[in-house]
């Protein structure tokens, strides 16, 4: 498989928390090999190719689920706007 993003370049996706980008942002982003300084803001998730820090890559997998959770309960429990 030839690979086209060079060594220390960045790679995002948006729509990151969509079931696709998900998946793959979590299989081969956070649980790869290939990706270091991964990181996410409103729905779009980046990282930079390079030697991997799986510790740091773990602990962002995580910090990403809580976030998720925590938006989607505060959706589900926040009042209505009616119009």
């Amino acid at each position: 498989m030839r690979e086209y993003l060079p060594w220390h370049g960045i790679i995002a996706f948006h729509d990151s928390t969509m079931p696709g980008p998900w998946k793959v942002t979590e299989d081969h982003l956070y649980r790869g090999s290939k990706f270091r300084d991964i990181g996410f803001v409103h729905g779009i998730t980046y990282a930079t190719k390079g030697k991997v820090t799986p510790l740091r890559n773990k602990g962002m997998l995580c910090m990403r689920n809580l976030v998720y959770m925590l938006w989607k309960c505060r959706r589900c429990i926040s009042p209505r706007e009616r119009g």
